[in-house]
């Protein structure tokens, strides 16, 4: 994979961390299934790069994968997580 973007999550005193992702792993579930390539085939690929630190165990980051830009911008995540 060449490209990605990734999108922090940033709690507060009120929303919790879990709670957000809850939300944003939904919207990007149904995003990816919007823009699948073939039967339970995306070609966006998703990685948590906090995995395991202190904290939450996800961390506070969410990778989106790609070999090409555009597919990232065929993606269009910023429209699912508004």
């Amino acid at each position: 994979m060449n490209y990605y973007q990734d999108i922090t999550l940033l709690p507060d005193a009120e929303i919790t961390l879990g709670f957000i992702w809850q939300k944003v792993y939904q919207q990007v579930h149904i995003a990816l299934a919007d823009n699948k390539i073939a039967e339970n085939q995306s070609a966006i690929a998703v990685a948590f790069p906090e995995y395991g630190s202190k904290g939450f165990p996800l961390g506070r980051k969410l990778r989106l994968l790609a070999e090409t830009q555009e597919q990232l911008e065929q993606l269009d995540i910023k429209k699912w997580l508004e």
